[in-house]
């Protein structure tokens, strides 16, 4: 399947979604997003932990350059 049919399935699914009821569409995109969720809250605080690291790695880099 192309990426382009994918698409074209896509766009069916979400005006068939569109066209249930507000509550429907409300429960539809909290399933279908729930498991995207969570995998994300997983990973953040370990890349949050590796974003500081380096942030302090560079800081110390800087400082031992300007000191020099």
């Amino acid at each position: 399947m192309s990426t382009f049919d994918r698409y074209k399935d896509a766009y069916a699914n979400a005006a068939t979604i569109a066209k249930q009821q507000l509550l429907t569409t409300k429960y539809t995109r909290i399933g279908l997003t729930q498991r995207l969720r969570r995998v994300i809250d997983e990973g953040i605080g370990y890349g949050l932990a590796l974003e500081g690291i380096t942030a302090a790695k560079v800081a110390r880099m800087a400082a031992a350059q300007n000191a020099a």
